[in-house]
């Protein structure tokens, strides 16, 4: 039972005796096609082979929500009690690792569990880097053994639009396609030649059929369709709804771009509202993501209509905030609950309907997100520094994505506010699936306890996720080397310093070999904020960056070896 990940969250009651799992079986059939999962994975695993027969693993109903369950285990067999699916799937997910660790032989206990969090996430980008279909379900596979609830896709990008449009057609001729740069590491690693078309889409076939996948296997799928920034990819099919309204292309460079969908519009919110109508069809997930992060105000400010908005409503972020209201309502009639990140939030102004998930607060001194903590908002914590997946392990060891403890800014946020938390993988740098894989794993053992799990203990827990990766009865993606995974010392601080010197080089790279439509970053941060130098931002930076896993001390040695790197 060591092994388990995540630890189990309540209580462990050892009986007298060992239940072994005979040759053949029969599950309860009160939910046959979270049943026929278990099975498969047992087949797989080489325990048992035949279904139908000697063992019935019995199920009962039980007020126990939110995914919680019950296991009785004795000699003779096994009960489960649960709410839901969701309960009884998390309990086959313990069972079935319980088995393996036991080579078929668990001995008798009772196990009483439910999660610390009701919203525990990962967040695959598509659009950077399309991920292959069958990709996704080996991902979902894995998050469900270690009942990770919510898979956030996103779908709409500047670099791409993922989803099959019947309404939209022009989705897939020309948004989910793109020139593919000379500096994608796509073509830097010889898979594709510069200038190639690059990407695809989902139909909503294939959507179906994921979203059948991750239910049996007690897992949400959310789409995201990212506004009004980071949306160049719908645009360059529809340039009528900019400001400018001059064409432009699918972005084949990464980063942020200027051109937004223009709030003084009407018709561009017509056409948001269409698609969301067809997005809603295929999903039916109870919340939909919206975006408004990283959203420059150049061009609305360039704008006659969204100048005029700007002027009424005081400055740019307030439009901001007040084009994701807008859209927002259409989501909650729609029946579903939406979600923004926390860049929209920055006036206070967003509707209370809004789910805010926060990652950083780009260019502030003073957090505008901290005072609102206290109220109402319901809160999903991706917080940038603890659970971005394309980060080096270097960067966020394991122990500072595990230990995570709910706060904005080190203001501690109240626990009734916090929905989950959520770990994004963005797919700039990560071209292929052996790079998505190592990236997320074992990363999302981390991310699967901290949001199960409330007492948690590093030690123990590399000692458990350790062996958890080494054994490929529960381990279906390639894992990032254990020693990698676990990089510590002056070793992690020289990764980290490179790593951050290099990123910036691939980042001013494809800004420079771009189409002259790259956002400056100082044109997203928040209006009025009180500014700082760059030396100060650098420092502040690297200090919010490390601080969940380095000393100061150790924060200074990564900026010091910088800047010997960068004089060399």
């Amino acid at each position: 039972m060591n092994n388990l990940i995540p630890a189990i969250n309540g209580s462990v009651e050892y009986g007298d005796g060992e239940f072994k799992l005979p040759e053949t079986f029969l599950c309860g059939k009160k939910f046959p096609d979270v049943d026929k999962v278990f099975e498969q994975r047992l087949k797989k695993s080489g325990i048992s082979g035949i279904v139908g027969g000697q063992l019935q693993i019995r199920y009962e109903l039980a007020d126990m929500k939110n995914g919680a369950y019950r296991i009785d285990i004795t000699k003779d067999g096994i009960s489960v009690c649960a709410f839901d699916k969701s309960g009884y799937s998390n309990a086959l997910a313990t069972l079935f690792q319980l088995l393996v660790f036991g080579n078929g032989k668990v001995r008798a206990q009772k196990i009483v569990d439910s999660p610390r969090f009701k919203h525990r996430a990962i967040m695959l980008d598509c659009c950077r880097h399309f991920i292959a279909f069958e990709e996704i379900k080996k991902i979902i596979e894995q998050c469900s053994l270690v009942k990770i609830n919510y898979l956030h896709l996103h779908i709409s990008d500047d670099q791409g639009y993922r989803l099959e449009s019947t309404v939209f057609p022009e989705l897939n001729q020309i948004s989910s396609y793109r020139s593919i740069s000379e500096q994608d590491f796509a073509v830097k690693n010889g898979s594709y030649k510069a200038g190639a078309k690059y990407g695809g889409y989902y139909t909503k076939a294939q959507i179906k059929e994921l979203i059948d996948f991750a239910s049996t296997r007690g897992i949400e799928i959310i789409p995201d369709l990212d506004m009004p920034g980071h949306s160049s990819a719908i645009l360059a099919a529809f340039p009528e709804f900019t400001c400018s309204k001059k064409p432009l292309n699918v972005k084949s460079t990464f980063g942020v771009h200027n051109r937004l969908w223009c709030a003084g519009n009407e018709n561009s919110f017509k056409f948001i509202e269409k698609l969301i109508d067809e997005i809603c069809e295929t999903f039916l997930s109870k919340y939909f993501y919206l975006g408004g992060d990283e959203v420059p105000k150049t061009e609305w400010k360039k704008c006659p209509e969204c100048g005029r908005l700007i002027e009424s409503l005081g400055n740019a972020d307030r439009l901001q905030a007040m084009f994701i209201n807008r859209i927002a309502q259409h989501i909650i009639e729609k029946g579903k609950i939406p979600v923004a990140w926390n860049d929209s939030g920055a006036t206070g102004e967003l509707s209370d309907g809004i789910v805010m998930q926060y990652w950083m607060e780009m260019g502030v001194k003073e957090s505008y997100v901290a005072p609102q903590i206290t109220g109402d908002r319901k809160f999903i914590l991706s917080n940038m520094n603890q659970f971005y997946c394309d980060y080096s392990y270097a960067e966020i060891p394991l122990r500072a994505t595990l230990m995570y403890e709910p706060n904005i800014k080190d203001a501690p946020i109240p626990e009734e506010n916090v929905l989950g938390i959520e770990a994004p993988l963005w797919t700039e740098w990560l071209p292929e699936n052996g790079d998505i894989e190592k990236m997320l794993y074992p990363r999302l053992l981390a991310v699967a306890e901290c949001g199960w799990t409330k007492e948690k203990n590093t030690e123990e827990f590399l000692n458990r996720a350790k062996s958890f990766v080494c054994d490929d009865r529960v381990s279906y993606l390639n894992p990032m080397p254990w020693d990698e995974a676990t990089v510590s010392g002056e070793k992690a601080l020289t990764m980290i310093a490179e790593k951050m010197i290099a990123q910036s080089r691939n980042y001013h790279s494809m800004t420079e070999n771009g189409d002259g439509e790259a956002g400056a970053v100082e044109a997203i941060g928040v209006e009025g904020a009180e500014q700082v130098d760059s030396l100060q931002q650098t420092i502040d930076f690297m200090t919010e960056k490390m601080k969940a896993a380095y000393s100061k001390e150790d924060i200074f040695k990564v900026l010091k070896i910088m800047g010997e790197i960068k004089n060399k």
